[in-house]
């Protein structure tokens, strides 16, 4: 999936920014649009469209919309690492989650998910020797998803999460560590199929669609519930 232009990704990711803002410093309880705070235990912060049945969708279909952007000062990796980083994210979070039907065009029976990896910033030697030294950070980023209603780009859902990257012994002028991004990543999606099957609040018996859709997402959700109690 390629990348959006730099320009028009920018655009498209300010509510995922404020939302990541929120998550590195503090969580409000209601985001400016409209969502509300999920309460409970695990990891990263959940927000949720009030009284609106997430669970009444069938099918879902990945965003356009996914992009990187960096903290303030730092510089872009490459076009082509990007993409990279950006089909890998993809790819877990399809893996992670194949009990639900994933599809190519929107219907009003289908959420659209998007995946933003936010204020990325990596740890950069000073100098231009090859000394070895112990780096306490090696940098941060938060990971923002979210569900939108996939006709009217409603916003449903959204979960953010900020890892940060370890420290360790760096050994001469290596460029950013993107395989301690990698892992981060892997461990803020699993949290992501997590948060799916745990915490988002979905009716066991969706009410029923003027569109006819089936609540294929709940009754998933549900049986995954289930599956898990025994």
């Amino acid at each position: 999936m390629a990348l959006m232009p730099r320009a028009l990704v920018f655009a498209t990711l300010g509510a995922a920014l404020a939302f990541a803002t929120s998550c590195s410093f503090f969580t409000p309880k209601l985001t400016e649009d409209g969502l509300e705070k999920v309460t409970g235990s695990g990891p990263g912060s959940l927000y949720v469209k009030p009284g609106h049945p997430v669970g009444s969708y069938d099918k879902i279909l990945l965003a356009r919309k996914f992009g990187i952007h960096y903290s303030a000062g730092q510089e872009p990796l490459d076009p082509s690492l990007e993409r990279a980083l950006v089909d890998h994210m993809i790819n877990r979070i399809v893996a992670l989650n194949r009990e639900f039907e994933v599809v190519d065009t929107p219907d009003h029976c289908t959420t659209q998910m998007g995946l933003y990896l936010t204020r990325v910033q990596f740890y950069e030697p000073s100098g231009s020797g090859a000394q070895t030294s112990y780096v306490n950070s090696y940098g941060s980023a938060t990971l923002v998803f979210e569900f939108r209603d996939a006709m009217t780009e409603e916003p449903l859902v959204r979960y953010g999460q900020t890892a940060r990257l370890g420290s360790g012994v760096q050994g001469g002028t290596q460029g950013p560590d993107l395989d301690r991004l990698k892992r981060a990543l892997d461990t803020m999606l699993r949290n992501v199929g997590v948060t799916l099957q745990e915490r988002v609040p979905v009716a066991a018996a969706p009410a029923a669609s003027e569109h006819g859709c089936q609540g294929n997402i709940a009754k998933a959700v549900m049986a995954l519930r289930e599956k898990r109690r025994r």
